[in-house]
């Protein structure tokens, strides 16, 4: 997961995310995400949307 936690902190990278990061392992670190992203407010919220839009999930945020 060591590789996952920065990937969040640049907006490029982080649009990318519903793009490039398999469901299987968005699974494994959505909590990740969401306690890096919990200072920047919606932004969470916004991610899990639009990665399961794009991805067809169904993932809570």
């Amino acid at each position: 997961m060591g590789c996952y936690e920065h990937v969040v902190d640049d907006e490029i990278t982080l649009k990318a995310i519903p793009y490039r990061v398999k469901p299987y392992i968005f699974e494994d670190v959505k909590t990740l995400f969401e306690w890096m992203l919990r200072k920047k407010d919606g932004i969470y919220k916004q991610l899990v949307e639009e990665y399961n839009k794009i991805n067809r999930t169904n993932f809570i945020n």
